[in-house]
């Protein structure tokens, strides 16, 4: 081969990688995501597999979790309409309240108008952004539940296709692999504990705060630190600014300041402490991929980003001590 063949090649399969690359931008949170969640479900897939056909069992996960995440959704839909309307029925008399709360400050300055305005322009805008991206966000589950199905069904031969096809000796691959599957365990490990010990927080907080259903806000809000999509946030700020309109100003404050510093900051402080301490990296680089991941992946970047991260160190400590 010339070495002109070589380099049309060698553009040709760069411009092609591009390409796909550009196609499948916008939808590579959802793949990736659907690699993760296909990783925890697979031990299930397999199971089922026995005393069924790989399709059927594939479907059957799949449809477990479309139809898991949609009692949530809709669960939690209805919590929201039934607060609303209660909400409603109560807004008439309001207009006291409101005024006071409105004139509220803090050394001269109008805490809560403007945080009223901050809160009601950023939910407006984010309104207005997610009516723009509902095509996307309808695309984005569809390939993630058509990709959950086929990485269910061919997971195995998948597995062993990438396996064989690393660029390292057959006792390299066994080790990055090894060290792989170590940290994905450490990072599932960690979003259970984080979300069962911010459903306990939030109890207790919801609890103290004198709210009628603590155990009901605890149970939501362990279920929704499990969706990256959504979080802890859409109950304690609701539930928040719903006391500060009735007057409730420690259920309000409370809810709000205790929501921020307690509860989400588990999701950047307490998980990288117990995924690095699982996991071989260091807490440090955990951190990193978090922050980064969100801000690459979007809400699903609490998982993806970690897990790209120390995937991409493991390869390069395994290419450094080759090279040594």
């Amino acid at each position: 081969m010339s070495a002109e063949e070589k380099t049309v090649k060698i553009l040709t399969l760069v411009a092609l990688l591009v390409l796909s690359l550009y196609i499948l931008w916008p939808y590579v949170s959802a793949l990736l995501f659907a690699v993760i969640v296909t990783y925890l479900f697979l031990p299930v897939q397999k199971r089922l597999t026995k005393v069924t056909s790989r399709n059927m069992s594939a479907g059957i996960v799949v449809i477990s979790v479309l139809v898991t995440l949609s009692v949530i959704i809709a669960r939690g839909t209805f919590i929201l309409i039934r607060e609303l309307r209660k909400f409603y029925k109560v807004l008439p008399d309001l207009t006291v309240p409101i005024e006071g709360i409105h004139d509220f400050e803090i050394a001269g300055f109008p805490v809560v108008a403007e945080a009223t305005d901050l809160i009601l322009s950023r939910a407006l805008q984010y309104l207005t952004d997610l009516s723009f991206r509902i095509p996307g966000l309808v695309f984005s589950g569809l390939i993630f539940f058509g990709s959950l199905f086929y990485l269910l069904r061919e997971g195995e031969e998948l597995y062993e296709y990438i396996k064989e096809r690393l660029p390292f000796r057959e006792d390299q691959r066994n080790r990055i692999l090894q060290k792989i599957k170590k940290n994905v365990d450490a990072f599932i490990y960690a979003e259970f504990t984080i979300a069962f010990l911010q459903g306990i927080a939030g109890g207790i907080i919801f609890y103290l705060l004198g709210h009628p259903y603590p155990v009901l806000m605890a149970t939501i809000i362990g279920v929704l630190a499990l969706i990256p999509v959504v979080g802890p946030s859409l109950i304690y700020w609701p539930v928040g600014i719903y006391g500060l309109l009735v007057g409730n100003y420690v259920l309000g404050i409370g809810s709000i300041v205790a929501g921020i510093v307690v509860i989400s900051s588990m999701d950047y402080f307490l998980r990288p402490k117990i995924t690095g301490d699982r996991a071989s990296i260091h807490p440090f680089i955990v951190l990193l991929g978090f922050l980064g991941g969100i801000y690459a992946f979007g809400p699903a970047g609490i998982i993806i980003g970690p897990v790209v991260l120390s995937i991409s160190i493991i390869v390069i400590d395994e290419i450094r001590s080759e090279k040594l």
